[in-house]
């Protein structure tokens, strides 16, 4: 019997990182795809992923396991309108590929592996704002229908941060709800999901046969959208929130304007996104309080955490807010719906970006 070819995962961030060294302790062989320098000192201490998992009886209440993964490569991400093809790796073909960068490097780093992806291919988005994320790449990185590959989109509700570059936290058990993205997007997503194509079907059972990362198959392109539109809705709320007041999750519901904020822009994702909340099949009812229910359900189980996009903003990184609240905000006008706490939110979070752009680039102090 032929070995199992290699999981491929492209990013070295927290979620990239919780998904290889799971599955290399499982006994799959992981590939781990990253940018050249990074792909050198991950060699040079070799392969050797960190992952800390919680247990009561350890030290601090954390067990830090080890795993070694089979393989890496350097793939340098390609510029928009530069050449896409080959790279690293001698450019073998990619039949599965989990996409694990930021959302906004995402688009950079399939360029650099395009001619690597087929139609027989599969491309798994685990980002947040994966909908528009997934738009984004049809347009931009594979505009030919007939040569693209599939792709499968990924809710992630697993909690993960790093503590240094090979070294990431699994702050908190969740799920990965999956299924496959219809093939020009969810515009006219269809009630049943399409038939799943042999790399894809062979990519969700490798992640399947991993039990930490409690995959779930959505039975619809309907219950796909509706789990990724209420995950957008609890990022466009949470993250740019948390960004601008400079403050933990949990501090949302703690200070009463914050409190009123978050539910304004709770009730402005409810009227935007219960088309795509429904989708699945779910009960009519009262769809603003389940959106505020359910955002403020995850802001006491992250109290304690620092949104992504906080973190970006205190390191002067550029945010996802184009993938977030901008997704959200190109529904709003599409369907005449307004929204205008979320477009002030917007440019706030916009303007900071800018500035941070704009800013001279300081000597590196590590």
């Amino acid at each position: 019997m032929a070995a199992a070819a290699p999981l491929a995962v492209l990013g070295g961030g927290a979620i990239g990182q919780l998904v290889a060294a799971h599955a290399a302790r499982a006994g799959r062989p992981v590939s781990l795809l990253l940018r050249p320098e990074a792909h050198e000192r991950f060699q040079a201490q070799g392969r050797l992923l960190r992952l800390d998992v919680a247990d009561a009886a350890a030290a601090g209440g954390w067990r830090t396991l080890e795993a070694r993964l089979a393989h890496s490569e350097p793939v340098q991400p390609a510029a928009r309108g530069g050449p896409a093809g080959p790279s690293g790796g001698g450019g073998q073909p990619l039949a599965a590929l989990l996409l694990a960068t930021k959302a906004t490097a995402a688009a950079g780093a399939l360029r650099a592996v395009a001619g690597r992806l087929g139609r027989d291919s599969v491309v798994a988005l685990t980002q947040n704002g994966a909908m528009g994320l997934h738009e984004r790449l049809l347009d931009e990185v594979f505009p030919d229908a007939a040569a693209r590959p599939s792709f499968v989109l990924i809710s992630v509700t697993h909690g993960a941060h790093r503590l240094s570059e090979f070294h990431a936290r699994h702050a908190g058990a969740g799920q990965l709800l999956s299924g496959l993205a219809p093939p020009a997007g969810f515009g006219g997503a269809q009630a049943q999901a399409p038939p799943l194509p042999p790399s894809a079907e062979a990519l969700l059972a490798a992640l399947e046969a991993v039990p930490e990362l409690g995959l779930v198959r959505l039975p619809s392109a309907g219950a796909l959208r509706a789990a990724l539109s209420a995950k957008l809705a609890c990022s466009c709320v949470l993250n740019p929130l948390t960004a601008l007041l400079r403050c933990r999750n949990g501090a949302l519901l703690e200070e009463p304007h914050a409190r009123r904020l978050l539910r304004a822009l709770a009730a402005e994702c409810a009227a935007v996104l219960a088309p795509d909340m429904l989708a699945g099949g779910g009960d009519a009812g009262d769809v603003e309080a389940r959106v505020v229910a359910s955002v403020e359900a995850v802001v006491r189980g992250t109290a304690a955490n620092t949104s992504s996009m906080l973190t970006d903003v205190a390191a002067g990184a550029q945010t996802e807010v184009d993938f977030l609240t901008g997704h959200l905000l190109r529904l709003a006008d599409a369907r005449g719906i307004p929204a205008p706490t979320h477009a002030l939110v917007f440019s706030l979070i916009k303007a900071a970006d800018g500035l941070a752009a704009a800013r001279p680039s300081e000597p590196a102090t590590s």
